[in-house]
């Protein structure tokens, strides 16, 4: 009963992930967008959030049962795609540029995370770049 819960959790998970971005792909933007999460469509959210929830309950039910299942491995890289896929969001919708910079400069920053074990003061997205390392 246990595997059945956990199958259809990950199909749920993959259905919703297909969605999301299935709607994404069909709303490319239309010009300059104030914000991309106002015209992002509202089922993607919906999708990208309950795919979220489904992460964080595979992670935090097998680590805190009773036996001794790798499960919980399959919930995290739920969440790690899951926040590729929230990151994607502005290459997926047309965008040309990520915040103030093109990616490869988002990847310079990371490289630099990695070099120096120090975020540098002028990062004003280290959380971004932090989430990139970890990653990496």
């Amino acid at each position: 009963m246990k595997d059945r819960g956990i199958k259809l959790c990950l199909v749920l998970y993959f259905l919703g992930m297909a969605g999301a971005f299935l709607l994404l792909r069909n709303s490319p933007t239309q010009g300059y967008e104030l914000s991309i999460y106002k015209h992002t469509p509202l089922m993607t959210t919906i999708f990208l959030i309950a795919t979220t929830v489904a992460g964080i309950w595979m992670v935090a039910y097998h680590a805190f049962s009773s036996s001794r299942s790798k499960w919980w491995v399959v919930g995290y890289g739920m969440l790690l795609f899951n926040m590729f896929a929230v990151l994607s969001l502005p290459y997926l919708r047309g965008y040309y540029y990520y915040m103030h910079a093109d990616p490869v400069a988002h990847w310079a920053w990371v490289q630099e995370m990695l070099a120096t074990h120090h975020i540098h003061p002028g990062n004003i997205y280290p959380v971004l770049h932090l989430d990139l390392v970890n990653i990496s």
